[in-house]
């Protein structure tokens, strides 16, 4: 079994090699002037070894303990009590996944959007109250025109196409982000779909648009500015919970519980300045699946994940 070498210099001996292993600690000193012939034994404390080239093996394949893979199977694990009231999803792989099939990234914005159909009503029937789903960042405004101009019409479109489904299915639309920034057109058609489910008693669908995670921090840190210089709020109130009333899931009667599942897709670990305050005690889901591949099976095992997690809160297990 391989182990990891340290040189110590010990005294008159000249150097020691220290070798760790999983099994035992392997201590061989030598002296200075009688190495082994071997180099990566006892390397000379004057010639060191020559760092790798890179400190990933080509190509990258993600660590088997910082990355593992989810199981496959959760029916044997211990079961969580406590029901599920919140998800986030960050909806990512739509570009890759089209790249995979030699055409442009539209058409894997447009397949995806049967992925987002598919999860809405994986919620609906999970009887959540809160579907938080990453549509558009912040960041996203950087790409090239007729790519951002493209998501809009689309935008516009699933509005249109999806409204008369969520009546059916008595949900409630928000949307949080900076929506100044959309053009008129899909600002206009998110409010009339706002206005026409506020009555919906059901999930609330929250859709991320021109969102970003710092951003929202900033606007609800002004906000409490001008409350205190306008005397309607005391410093000495401001705690967490004063706080979070100011971000864009906060602050009415529809206020939404932290995410206590947040699922990525596409295989990346990051959370890309999405919910950040939110996200402090959220339990993670990581899928390989690209986003217009996603499932209702693949949503429900995300479930399942979540069901086996222990959630402490910082406090010791009872």
């Amino acid at each position: 079994m391989r182990g990891y070498t340290v040189g110590i210099f010990n005294g008159s001996l000249g150097l020691s090699q220290v070798s760790f292993n999983r099994a035992d600690i392997l201590i061989k000193t030598c002296p200075y002037k009688n190495h082994p012939t071997s180099p990566e034994i006892c390397p000379s404390p004057l010639s060191p070894p020559a760092p790798p080239s890179s400190p990933f093996p080509t190509p990258y394949t993600p660590h088997p303990i910082l990355h593992p893979a989810p199981p496959s199977d959760f029916s044997t694990f211990p079961r969580m009590q406590k029901p599920l009231r919140h998800i986030a999803v960050i909806m990512d792989g739509n570009g890759r996944w089209a790249k995979s099939k030699g055409l442009e990234r539209f058409f894997g914005h447009r397949q995806g959007t049967k992925a987002t159909v598919a999860t809405v009503e994986a919620g609906v029937d999970l009887g959540l109250e809160h579907l938080t789903l990453f549509v558009f960042s912040s960041e996203n405004w950087q790409r090239p025109k007729i790519e951002v101009d493209y998501l809009m019409g689309l935008l516009v479109e699933m509005v249109a196409q999806e409204l008369p489904h969520l009546m059916e299915k008595n949900v409630r639309l928000k949307v949080i982000g900076n929506l100044e920034k959309l053009p008129e057109k899909p600002r206009k058609k998110l409010q009339e779909a706002i206005d026409k489910t506020a009555q919906n008693s059901g999930m609330q669908l929250n859709l991320a648009i021109s969102y970003g995670g710092r951003a929202e921090i900033v606007n609800a840190a002004q906000k409490i500015a001008l409350a205190v210089a306008s005397g309607k709020l005391e410093v000495a109130s401001i705690d967490e919970r004063e706080f979070s009333k100011y971000l864009d899931l906060g602050g009415d009667f529809n206020t939404a519980p932290d995410p206590d599942l947040i699922i990525r897709t596409g295989g990346e670990y990051r959370l890309s300045n999405y919910l950040l305050w939110q996200a402090a005690y959220s339990e993670f889901f990581v899928s390989e699946v690209l986003w217009p591949n996603w499932t209702k099976d693949d949503f429900n095992k995300a479930v399942e994940f979540y069901k086996t997690r222990k959630r402490r809160f910082g406090k010791v297990e009872e």
